[in-house]
């Protein structure tokens, strides 16, 4: 892990995390940030010039294995976002009442349409064609409008309970849900399958992901006029715990990366500490109770709440430029893999999301003052770790090869040699390539891997057909 310099006002609660779950301190951070984003719902933004508008959205991919106590962790994040749930519950009786009044302003809705189509008929009948078809049309174009603003209004008035949390949903069931709560969603999920259903899957609407991170208009199209979903600025802040299989998957799909959805999201490779601490309440407390104050700031189930812009102090600007300038330099020798390209050109953008996410944290009223210096640096800060992180998951020799990896250890594991003789044995890719059943660059980029972690010595004699040997502690290893 590279060493992170913590600020002062959020160390006591990024050192908690960390040593509580057993995660490194740069994942503790953009845990803590992320929570911070989605306690102001996707109603602030930065505004770096007239043309770039940044919102403040974080969408994080956490990737460990199974046992790295990633649900706790959840859990601990996710307490004041369902304890202010509980405390804003809605009645059964209010709901359904509000559910009876909306059904019956939908049936005087559409009992006045047929009244209003009745009359346009009678007055169209009496028309030349032309005229009839132009009434008829502009009384459709009318009556839709019509709808989908008398449905808006009425959805609205519908008392709804806050879930501001979802672990596992489906793309409608997302979309509806962004409808009813002022168009912000938070996804916080350890589920195994959650990005295979959500990004991976064929019925997956990446399109409302996307919109999500960018918060650009979103159309749901439906043949009922009632039942589209239109949304202006839809938030949806994730943080997604992933196992290392499922993340292969995603990073290794191009059409998402073309359309550049990876590359928008932050992923992070926990690194394990092995040493738990008690719990603390007092640094509990004051994580509890300053979600709840950005909760109590921003939630609303209003779609046409305001949203707020903040900029940057001249300070801030040029943290920023000269980071953008490293940026620059690592595209032009491009020192990452060239699939981390688009990721990049969205680095600086992404710096702005979380210095604005620290920003909130440290204000009361974080719409209303501008970003300093010091909440820059450690939103590049962030950025600027966690490029290992990105190198790893685009790189054909870092995520892509794990699971192939995985596979050439098992071999060479359950060979029946003695233990030494695999030691002293020269292995080639070849043989591991038909024992495996993996495709040669498969083969190689995974070797590749193993040579960087120290698990073998690769001896290169500019052949496809690698030779290697066994480190001595190469038996008491484990692959992350």
């Amino acid at each position: 892990e590279q060493e992170c310099n913590i600020p002062n006002d959020i160390e006591p609660q990024v050192k908690f995390l960390a040593h509580s779950y057993g995660i490194d301190y740069l994942g503790s951070i953009k845990v803590l940030l992320s929570a911070i984003s989605m306690a102001i719902c996707g109603r602030l933004s930065i505004n770096q010039t007239e043309l770039w508008n940044e919102p403040g959205i974080l969408q994080t991919i956490a990737i460990g294995e199974s046992g790295t106590m990633k649900s706790s962790l959840l859990k601990t994040i996710a307490h004041p976002f369902r304890q202010f749930e509980q405390d804003h519950a809605v009645p059964e009786e209010h709901r359904t009442f509000s559910k009876v009044r909306q059904k019956v302003g939908e049936d005087f809705v559409r009992a006045m349409l047929k009244n209003k189509l009745r009359e346009t008929i009678k007055v169209a009948v009496h028309s030349d064609s032309t005229t009839a078809l132009e009434m008829l049309g502009q009384f459709a174009n009318e009556s839709a409008k019509f709808q989908i603003d008398a449905c808006t209004k009425l959805n609205s008035a519908v008392q709804i309970a806050p879930r501001l949390m979802l672990d596992t949903i489906t793309p409608m069931a997302l979309a509806r849900h962004l409808q009813e709560h002022g168009e912000c969603a938070n996804i916080m999920s350890a589920e195994a399958d959650f990005i295979k259903k959500v990004i991976l899957d064929p019925s997956a609407d990446i399109g409302l992901t996307l919109r999500g991170a960018t918060q650009e208009q979103y159309i749901r199209p439906s043949g009922n006029a009632t039942k589209e979903i239109r949304l202006e600025h839809p938030a949806i802040n994730m943080l997604v715990m992933s196992q290392y299989c499922i993340a292969e998957k995603l990073y290794r799909n191009e059409e998402l990366n073309d359309i550049g959805l990876t590359a928008r999201l932050m992923p992070h490779f926990f690194a394990k500490y092995d040493h738990i601490d008690k719990y603390d309440s007092c640094v509990v407390g004051k994580y509890n109770f300053r979600i709840r104050a950005l909760l109590d700031q921003y939630y609303t189930q209003d779609s046409n709440a305001e949203h707020y812009a903040v900029t940057l102090t001249p300070g801030a600007m040029d943290v920023l430029d000269d980071f953008s300038e490293e940026i620059e330099d690592i595209l032009k020798v491009k020192a990452m893999p060239e699939s981390a390209a688009p990721w990049l050109r969205k680095a600086c953008g992404l710096a702005l999301r979380y210095a604005l996410a620290y920003h909130a944290w440290r204000c009361a009223n974080p719409h209303e003052s501008d970003i300093t210096m010091d909440e820059m640096l450690l939103g590049v800060m962030v950025v600027s770790k966690s490029l290992t992180h990105v190198s790893f998951a685009y790189s054909p020799e870092g995520l892509c090869a794990v699971n192939t990896a995985r596979k050439i250890i098992d071999s060479i594991g359950n060979r029946p040699e003695d233990t030494y003789i695999k030691l002293e044995q020269v292995w080639t890719s070849t043989l591991i390539q038909q024992r495996i059943g993996r495709k040669s660059v498969e083969v190689n980029n995974a070797l590749k891997l193993l040579e960087v972690l120290n698990w073998i010595t690769l001896h290169d004699e500019g052949s496809n057909n690698l030779k290697f040997m066994l480190h001595r502690d190469f038996f008491r290893k484990a692959l992350p």
